[in-house]
């Protein structure tokens, strides 16, 4: 049995499983991400119907596994476009207790839709809620990821409204953040040195608006995430100094 949410909701009805219909997959967007110890990570989740017309959701259940050394779980930002009955990290403690701790690497995320009017995933992609991290160390890459199951009654699923209990649940995707492990220095070319050889690639990335992992941890200087005009006076004075 998946919980059925029963991290917050007493008395639940356990009803027979049912075949997953498999119409509403779990995307992270963006998939990468490069950043730096101390900032801010936001992560958005998003139900994404896996036809051409839209897939009503009445709950959910998102398991989230990542590695806690570099990443510390903050919270979630309810910044979709639908307005969830009940969207967050809520207690589990007579289940396997997963929310217990952050600390840990794992969470449960769950959302209730509203009564009248459910939730729909499109084929684009519904914003379900942001997940927020704080970057804590130096890592080429922490996997952030929805696990099917963690423990035995926790299970990552997506409810339907076409009868109780009906797992439209599809593909659940990761994400990957990687956290530089120094300030931006702009050796491109990563041969030690800020210096004439590295203007090719800088000029490069700008005219990219490079998002790749080395571009952006050797020369993002105004720390957007990408190499654009921002970076400019940065990377001059790194050259000349």
């Amino acid at each position: 049995m998946k919980g059925c949410l029963a991290s917050f909701v007493s008395g639940c009805v356990v009803f027979a499983a049912l075949p997953a219909a498999g119409a509403i997959n779990l995307e992270w967007r963006p998939a990468q991400q490069t950043v730096r110890p101390g900032d801010t990570v936001d992560i958005g989740l998003y139900a994404v119907s896996d036809n051409a017309g839209n897939q009503p959701i009445s709950a959910m259940d998102v398991l989230i596994e990542w590695d806690a050394s570099t990443l510390q779980l903050v919270g979630v930002v309810n910044n979709g476009p639908y307005a969830w009955f009940q969207s967050g990290f809520f207690s589990d403690s007579s289940l396997d207790g997963i929310n217990n701790t952050f600390a840990d690497g794992d969470a449960k995320y769950t959302a209730l839709a509203q009564f009248v009017t459910p939730a729909s995933a499109t084929p684009a992609g519904l914003l379900v809620t942001t997940v927020r991290f704080q970057a804590l160390a130096g890592t080429p890459g922490n996997i952030v990821s929805i696990p099917l199951t963690l423990g035995p009654s926790s299970e990552t699923a997506v409810y339907g409204t076409a009868f109780p209990g009906q797992d439209v649940t599809g593909t659940r995707g990761s994400a990957e953040i990687v956290v530089c492990f120094a300030p931006a220095d702009g050796d491109l070319n990563e041969d030690g040195s800020p210096d004439g050889l590295d203007i090719q690639d800088f000029v490069q990335a700008v005219l990219d608006t490079s998002t790749a992992s080395v571009d952006v941890c050797h020369a993002d200087f105004d720390d957007d995430g990408m190499i654009d005009l921002g970076d400019l006076d940065g990377f001059i004075d790194a050259v000349l100094n």
